[in-house]
Parts: C-alpha cells; structure tokens; sequence
C-alpha cells in the first residue's frame, strides 16, 4: 500500500508555509508483496523538506527484506542538496545492516553531480530506470 509524505510545515519554525514559496517534496513508498520496495521522489530535496525523504527510506528500508532490494527512484527531482546526499548514505548503512539491496534510480544531471561532488557515487548503484532497477 502506497504511503505518501508531503512537506506542508516550515521545519524551521513550525509554521505553515501556505502563501510562501517554499521548496517541495513527495515521497510514495510502494511496497507489493514479492516486489522490490520503491520509494520515489518528486519535487526538491533540501533543508527543509529533507525530514520528508528521510522518513520514507526509514519506511522503505524497513518493508524491505533481502533478497528483495530496496529501490529508490529519484528521477522525479529538479533539485538535490547535500541533505539529500547525507539521506542516502545513511539508507546505505541502514540497508547494509540488514543485508539489503540498495538500487538507486536516477537520471537528472544535479543529482548525479551531486553523488559525485560528494565523492560517494561509488557507494550506490545507480540504473537509468525503474524497469531496469526491478528487473536487476
């Protein structure tokens, strides 16, 4: 069953942020029993919306069990910060623990030169697709 989170509140100061530009996230864990986990990404991932991504790759490192991989479809993003970066690694030890797949899908120039400037693109596995991340 789908779960969707969405950053409504400024993390800041607990305020809402209807009338103010603010940067967006929405994170859909997909868990199908026999399928791999997805958890997919749409919007920015920064500062501020970075807790919303968190807590769906806790949920879906959760629901995933080995030999089931855990994939994470970041195809949907048009910005990602170091926040986003720092999510990740942390999903890869959480994963390694459990002895779980890790599969990232992503294919927008900033989130791979992101990986990259980080110096930790070598630490994930990263496919063009979902079909092809599924498929693995």
């Amino acid at each position: 069953m789908p779960v969707r989170l969405d950053a409504t509140y400024d993390l800041l100061d607990g305020r809402s942020t209807a009338g103010r530009e603010v940067s967006t996230l929405s994170a859909d864990v997909i868990d199908v029993a026999g399928c791999p986990v997805v958890v997919r990404a749409t919007g920015e991932v920064d500062g501020c919306s970075a807790p919303v991504l968190a807590a769906a790759l806790r949920t879906g490192c959760a629901a995933a069990r080995h030999p089931r991989p855990l994939v994470v479809d970041l195809t949907g993003l048009r910005f990602f910060s170091a926040a986003g970066v720092n999510l990740l690694v942390a999903t890869r030890r959480r994963c390694d623990a459990r002895q779980v797949p890790l599969l990232l899908v992503a294919t927008h120039r900033g989130v791979l030169r992101s990986l990259r400037a980080a110096g930790v693109g070598a630490l994930f596995d990263v496919r063009p697709s979902l079909t092809e991340a599924i498929a693995r």
